[in-house]
């Protein structure tokens, strides 16, 4: 089983080294597009998506319903600051039929930062797009998530104010360590081990790779982890324009 995880940015290209938050090019949906037709992927969570604030079906997201993939209902979490009008949302894809699928709201910090610029940036209501899916007979997870970015807000995810963030997250991950479940998504935080360490507890989760690059210029942002139940053949960090890779990775049940 192929799984990919990616923030695509609201399908903008990024050419910058430094993610400032400002440097997206134009957006470029069929680019991103075929680059996850190229992976072929069996399970897909994607960070970042891009839905109208009017509530209309994101054209992106029946792209790639569209050649193959179910999807689960796009999760939007707040607006964009990429695109005017637009919501960054969470989209959850499989080959698999989804059984039933739902978002897990996390407690908001209610942040805020004057940006050099005057805008204002506050953090979003994120949360968990979680998808049940049908493997072949077996239940299987699909947890998918992009929690807050604090460094863009001048603070850090591990402070004492945010512990009741970081115990919401372990306790509603450790409901499925026994079932297979796949955890993904862009944490906004390079030390997951040190974030939420009783997910990693023996017998619970583990990383598919740590202390690699998932976003230009800031180390790593991107996380697959997985229960007990899988064995990992391989994984790659697929470097494209866009302000984070593609993080792949194939998988299999112990």
């Amino acid at each position: 089983m192929r799984i990919l995880s990616w923030n695509v940015g609201g399908e903008h290209r990024f050419l910058g080294t430094l993610q400032d938050g400002y440097q997206h090019e134009k957006e470029d949906q069929e680019y991103f597009l075929r680059h996850i037709l190229d992976i072929n992927a069996d399970i897909v969570g994607l960070q970042e998506t891009h839905h109208a604030l009017a509530g209309k079906t994101m054209t992106f997201s029946e792209m790639v319903s569209k050649v193959g993939y179910n999807r689960s209902e796009n999760y939007p979490y707040g607006e964009s600051h990429i695109k005017e009008e637009s919501w960054l949302s969470l989209a959850n894809f499989s080959r698999y039929p989804i059984k039933e699928s739902f978002f897990f709201e996390l407690p908001n910090p209610n942040l805020q930062k004057v940006r050099e610029n005057g805008d204002v940036w506050r953090s979003l209501d994120v949360g968990i797009a979680c998808s049940c899916l049908d493997v072949d007979g077996q239940e299987v997870m699909l947890l998918n998530t992009h929690l807050v970015a604090y460094h863009y807000l001048g603070r850090n995810a591990m402070e004492g104010e945010f512990q009741n963030v970081r115990d919401t997250i372990e306790n509603f991950v450790l409901q499925y360590k026994k079932v297979p479940t796949v955890l993904v998504g862009d944490f906004n935080y390079s030390y997951l081990a040190e974030m939420l360490p009783r997910v990693f507890s023996v017998g619970n989760f583990f990383e598919v790779f740590t202390d690699t690059e998932t976003a230009p210029g800031k180390g790593q942002q991107d996380h697959i982890l997985l229960s007990k139940h899988w064995k990992v053949s391989r994984y790659e960090i697929r470097k494209l324009e866009a302000d984070h890779y593609q993080c792949i990775a194939d998988i299999d049940f112990v």
